[in-house]
């Protein structure tokens, strides 16, 4: 069942090879400067259905309810907390990188008819951020 509350669930969807939640994103709407420490991700006006709830978005609802075809905007930023890397490296599956524990923040925007939503412009509080380079799959053994 999915939250009570919940009543938007914006998502690319669930494409027809089974990738779910990931869409294409331009080059240009992303930065990351390791050495300094930052990264940002940028989006304005981008196409992103709203399938309602999770379960509705992930396939579960029968019969499936049309998504609802709505327009995000967001600006994430990441500031690190220190410039030493920390590197992180999993054999078994096939994952290493050097990561920077950061602080984040998030911009973030919805509208659709009838619907607007912003965030508080009220300076936020990072739970957890990470900015870094990753190496995974058929990458995991090629080298700098």
């Amino acid at each position: 069942m999915p939250p009570p509350n919940q009543i938007h669930d914006f998502n690319p969807g669930i494409d027809s090879n089974g990738l779910f939640w990931t869409t294409p994103f331009p080059r240009s709407g992303v930065s990351l400067d390791l050495a300094a420490g930052t990264a940002r991700m940028h989006a304005d006006h981008m196409p992103m259905p709203d399938y309602t709830d999770i379960f509705n978005s992930a396939g579960f609802t029968q019969p499936p309810i049309p998504p609802i075809p709505s327009i995000v905007s967001f600006d994430v930023r990441w500031t690190a907390k220190s410039k030493t890397p920390t590197p992180i490296s999993d054999a078994i599956n096939h994952f290493s990188g050097k990561f920077i524990d950061s602080n984040a923040t998030i911009v973030w925007s919805a509208s659709q008819p009838g619907f607007t939503f912003a965030t508080d412009t009220a300076p936020s509080t990072t739970v957890s951020g990470v900015i870094g380079h990753e190496r995974n799959g058929r990458f995991f053994a090629d080298k700098d």
